[in-house]
């Protein structure tokens, strides 16, 4: 994906996504690119109206059969948005091996 390309999803983004709280209106401040990997583009958005940060994935179509997604097994958590940019702080500022995170 190029600068082009993720400026055009940025402008479409702060057009046509609103607050899922409040319903207020993103900034591009309000924006923040998290990953980007294939065609696949992750963004943290902030709303400065009532301080809530949600995650908004945007993918291009699809060019082959979906695969089909496994039900959940009872006594399975979700990970929420939430949960997903504490990592990614934690990773932000993590000093030391990947190794290091996974020893008990």
């Amino acid at each position: 994906m190029n600068y082009y390309q993720l400026q055009s999803i940025l402008r479409h983004i702060r057009k046509t996504v609103s607050c899922p709280s409040c319903g207020g209106n993103y900034q591009f401040s309000d924006l923040e690119i998290v990953n980007v990997a294939g065609g696949r583009v992750t963004l943290a958005v902030s709303c400065k109206g009532c301080s809530s940060k949600t995650l908004v994935v945007v993918s291009e179509p699809a060019t082959r059969k979906p695969r089909k997604i496994k039900k959940e097994k009872e006594g399975k958590t979700r990970i929420t948005p939430d949960e997903v940019l504490e990592m990614r702080d934690f990773l932000g500022n993590f000093k030391g091996e990947m190794r290091d995170i996974f020893k008990k």
